[in-house]
């Protein structure tokens, strides 16, 4: 690592004041643009002393500023953005469901049951 690249760590004893606590509300990337922009010209319009204040890398700060969306977990804490996870989507149909709500083509047992059983019933009862 060149020296001249800061690292992107979070150093919440040196700064409480500025500890961001994720609260209930959600914080969008576009209030956060504008929290950097209010602070950018807080401190004279310098990137270094915006980035200290934050707890962002410089570049990471521009980057954000101009419209990118941070994706590393640590940047999205030190500016209040909700953190994302992995999650499995359905092989069928493209959405997130929680564990009790699978489509019925994933539980193999209940799909022989409905060939087996239930079809022939419902074909024999509409006769």
């Amino acid at each position: 690592m060149s020296p001249r690249m800061p690292r992107q760590r979070l150093a919440p004893r040196r700064f409480p004041i500025l500890e961001v606590k994720l609260s209930s509300r959600t914080v969008t990337l576009k209030s956060v643009q504008k929290r950097i922009w209010a602070e950018y010209r807080k401190q004279g319009k310098s990137w270094n002393k915006t980035a200290k204040a934050l707890n962002v890398s410089r570049g990471s700060l521009i980057r954000i500023a101009g419209g990118y969306e941070p994706k590393s977990e640590t940047i999205r804490r030190a500016l209040g953005l909700p953190v994302y996870a992995t999650v499995q989507v359905c092989p069928h149909c493209g959405k997130v469901h929680p564990p009790s709500r699978r489509h019925v083509s994933s539980n193999p047992a209940l799909l022989k049951f409905i060939r087996e059983v239930a079809v022939p019933f419902l074909a024999e009862r509409e006769q």
